[in-house]
């Protein structure tokens, strides 16, 4: 009966030990979850500001990693996630960087030496299944205290940043600043207004004639405008690249073509 009993209990212990498992760490690659995550980042943040010292958040995306998904399979994906946690030391694809300098600029290289080099270290090639694949990182860096307190603006920075250097090619590094979030909030405000203006029509069309060498009329580049009543006349060099990041430029041409077709 005694026997019994402590299986029972050794039972509903393993049980709360998985289940503690679960809730803190990712099923796939064992890292720590983004709950964990948040408790340590808050943890480092207020034993930094308490001891004037800096850290740092790296937020790693893998390069075209749908890519390797679509081509491969995803038992392949998800090794491949696997190895890139093991390079990584056991560290999440959030790593805290601790221990910094408290100069800023110093602190900054400091995070900028590390994360080269976690950066060469995710692009050596993988072999999964007998099979190489290689694959690249972009990586964003905040620096706290000084950006932030808040564990969850960290995170939102740090993933800005990260954006950063995708939009810039790819396997780089880029460093949070208040301009990358000015840069945001511009984006995102263009995109809600470029709705509106696409909802209400306020959008028409210029046809430029196109010269051949003895400036006779050969054909005509129909340009979109764009006027906001606040704004005046926004570029489509400005906006196009927003029509395509949020999905609209497919919206946007359907339009396009019906002025088009309006005006012959």
């Amino acid at each position: 009966m005694t026997d019994i009993i402590a299986e029972k209990i050794n039972n509903q212990k393993l049980a709360e030990m998985k289940a503690q498992q679960l809730s803190l760490f990712d099923p796939l690659t064992n890292l720590p979850n983004r709950r964990l995550l948040i408790e340590r980042l808050e943890e480092e943040i207020a034993r930094n500001y308490r001891h004037r010292i800096t850290g740092a958040l790296l937020f790693i995306d893998l390069d075209d990693f749908k890519t390797v998904n679509d081509t491969c399979g995803h038992r392949v994906g998800d090794l491949l996630l696997q190895e890139a946690a093991k390079r990584l030391g056991g560290d999440e694809f959030v790593v805290v960087l601790s221990d910094l300098s408290p100069d800023q600029i110093t602190a900054s290289a400091q995070a900028n030496t590390t994360t080269s080099k976690i950066l060469e270290i995710l692009r050596q090639p993988y072999t999964i299944e007998g099979q190489q694949h290689q694959i690249s990182c972009s990586i964003g860096i905040v620096l706290f205290p000084e950006e932030s307190r808040d564990s969850h603006d960290l995170v939102k920075y740090a993933d800005i940043a990260m954006c950063q250097a995708k939009n810039s090619g790819k396997n780089t590094i880029k460093q949070f600043s208040s301009y990358m979030q000015n840069i945001l909030e511009h984006r995102l405000y263009l995109q809600n207004e470029l709705r509106t203006a696409i909802k209400h029509k306020a959008l028409s069309i210029y046809l430029q004639p196109q010269y051949n060498t003895e400036w006779q009329i050969i054909s005509a580049e129909t340009l979109v405008h764009w006027k906001h009543p606040e704004k005046g006349f926004i570029s489509p060099a400005e906006f196009i690249p927003v029509a395509e990041e949020s999905g609209q430029i497919h919206t946007l041409g359907k339009i396009v073509m019906s002025l088009l077709l309006e005006r012959l």
